[in-house]
């Protein structure tokens, strides 16, 4: 029969995989996911027992997470430790991480759509052939800058927090 350790410690497990494949921290996920799931704020030295890995890890992935304010320091009177614990619950967190990793694309991505339409500018299309391959060229990054604008509306709607919650977008339909 499994226990409550083994059940926590398979959501870390999961959480530090799909951490490492969408390209963040391993160690960060498996502390957010830890602290979640765990009663009450843990120290350092307990992050680092309960994953296996060096207080030194713990310390810096948990500065990544005070950071992204996934987790926040809580001070216990009379203590030298520093205890941390999650904030959020599971919705706000994967909002967050979400549009961290969004917005970065796009911003990356809106880059690259003004870069390329400024430099179609200096083209000089002579033949027919090279003012069609502008033009669409002109009329791919315009429509794929109507797409980024699409998405930050929706990243915008689901990150107003309170407002949108997970029932509300298991009612959405797209016609």
């Amino acid at each position: 029969m499994r226990t409550i350790d083994d059940i926590r410690n398979e959501w870390v497990d999961v959480a530090g995989q799909e951490a490492e494949w969408f390209g963040f921290p391993r160690i960060a996920a498996e502390l957010k996911v830890l602290l979640l799931l765990t009663p009450g704020p843990m120290s350092l030295g307990e992050m680092a027992h309960r994953l296996e890995v060096s207080k030194a890890s713990v310390s810096t992935n948990i500065r990544i997470l005070e950071r992204w304010k996934l987790v926040r320091r809580v001070y216990h009177r009379g203590e030298r430790r520093n205890f941390y614990e999650a904030r959020g619950n599971p919705w706000e967190i994967a909002s967050e991480v979400v549009s961290t990793i969004l917005k970065t694309h796009l911003t990356e991505f809106e880059a690259l759509i003004a870069r390329s339409t400024e430099d179609l500018k200096s083209i000089d299309a002579e033949t027919p052939e090279d003012q069609e391959q502008v033009q669409l060229l002109r009329d791919t990054f315009s429509e794929a800058m109507e797409y980024v604008d699409a998405v930050k509306h929706i990243l915008d709607l689901v990150m107003q927090r309170g407002q949108i919650t997970p029932a509300v977008l298991k009612k959405v339909t797209i016609k």
